[in-house]
């Protein structure tokens, strides 16, 4: 791929456009190169891929628009390179007809390098063009970097969409988010199944409020073992979306917040659900948290075994439900805390049913913020407001730990 090259020559006002047209074929040990210097300025795709059983490997493609835009079924693009791409690297994707449905595509162990739209992705849509949802696509063992735009990587849609063992770093100012997943547009088909796992994301998320994860748009996906490295902005943002996130993913010096679940997703409230376990959130700018809920109960959020929610009896921990059910807040330790600064910690306004007292330890509630309004002082575990006198259930907004 670096010896056999096709050097090719657009003009940007030609009505023919250059790229390679492939169906049912086998490519390897090919390099394309040429003059485009920006997206539609003398660039068009590298490949266009369809048809069944297709392969393409150890081909390098630079200077195009999106690198590779494949569909078909059982097609595999590995150990390839996507070097400057004015748009996306690889694009796996759904289209109309037996020749692209998009079912059993596979990228792995490729190279992308400074791409201008997403590095990678899985492209589900055409839901009122009557196509099918894409069926097992896979993302393994890739490398993208350098993104001027986009995302890293991206999963939109898809059933059984997985991720697994990609490098993603050093993305530029503009850039999205270390990977996106959810859909592509409201004719984007839903991800089902999805799996993220052992991903590593370093230096992602140019623009601001982005993370080295964003989930979101009713997204169904498990996250495993990933790291998020240094992350520009937020380690980790979820909207609505219905997900597990752990066992053992971890978040290492985020710019802002370790985990953030954003109170609006999409123009609307977030909910769905997220069961958030046994993940690690280190070396936090001052005054960032570990996690954030803004969400409240619009969405049910389940917190276990996570690094910020502390242990060994150091701390109060309240609870949506009775009994301690449902969400939880962080452990809180010996201080004060308004409503905006609960809220900061998971705990949102008039929420709390039940909490957990350390011994040794005293928690004084206020209805009101700052300290004010009818208060309940506990020494001990809690199991239900509704038993205090007077009845303190979903009335809390200010919070004194000693």
């Amino acid at each position: 791929m670096t010896t056999a090259i096709i050097y090719r020559q657009q003009n940007s006002s030609s009505v023919v456009a250059t790229q390679i047209q492939l169906t049912r074929c086998t490519v390897r040990d090919l390099g394309i190169d040429g003059n485009g210097t920006a997206r539609g300025v003398n660039a068009s795709y590298g490949f266009n891929i369809d048809g069944v059983g297709w392969l393409v490997e150890r081909v390098k493609l630079s200077h195009s628009d999106a690198g590779m835009w494949a569909s078909g079924s059982s097609g595999t693009v590995q150990n390839c390179q996507l070097i400057t791409t004015y748009a996306d690297g690889v694009n796996i994707n759904n289209g109309d007809g037996p020749n692209k449905l998009g079912a059993n595509l596979t990228v792995q162990n490729c190279l992308v390098d400074t791409h201008g739209d997403d590095g990678i992705a899985i492209n589900s849509q055409g839901i009122s063009l009557g196509r099918q949802n894409m069926q097992n696509p896979k993302v393994l063992n890739n490398e993208s970097r350098n993104g001027t735009a986009a995302n890293g990587l991206r999963i939109a849609g898809g059933v059984n969409s997985t991720v697994t063992g990609n490098n993603v770093h050093d993305d530029g100012p503009n850039t999205d988010n270390g990977i996106q997943v959810g859909k592509f547009s409201s004719d984007g088909f839903l991800l089902t199944g999805g799996q993220c796992n052992n991903n590593t994301f370093t230096h992602n998320g140019g623009r601001s409020g982005t993370a080295g994860i964003w989930v979101y748009e009713d997204a169904q996906c498990t996250f495993t073992g990933n790291q998020i490295v240094n992350a520009n902005h937020n380690g980790v943002v979820i909207g609505s979306c219905s997900i597990t996130f752990g066992d053992s993913n971890t978040i290492n010096h985020p710019n802002e917040k370790g985990i953030w679940i954003m109170g609006t997703s999409s123009g609307s409230a977030t909910h769905g659900s997220a069961n958030i376990k046994n993940n690690t959130v280190s070396s936090l700018n001052s005054g960032q948290p570990a996690f954030q809920n803004d969400a409240g109960s619009a969405m049910s959020v389940t917190l276990t075994g996570n690094s910020w929610q502390g242990g060994g009896g150091t701390g109060v921990q309240f609870f949506a439900d009775t009994n301690y059910g449902g969400a939880s807040s962080q452990v809180l330790p010996v201080g004060t805390y308004t409503l905006s600064q609960l809220a900061a910690r998971g705990m949102p306004n008039d929420w709390a049913s039940s909490v957990k007292v350390p011994s040794g330890r005293t928690v004084i509630m206020y209805s009101d913020d700052n300290f004010t309004g009818t208060s309940w002082t506990r020494t001990s575990d809690t199991p239900n407001f509704t038993t205090l006198s007077p009845n303190a259930n979903d009335l809390v907004s200010s919070v004194k730990v000693q």
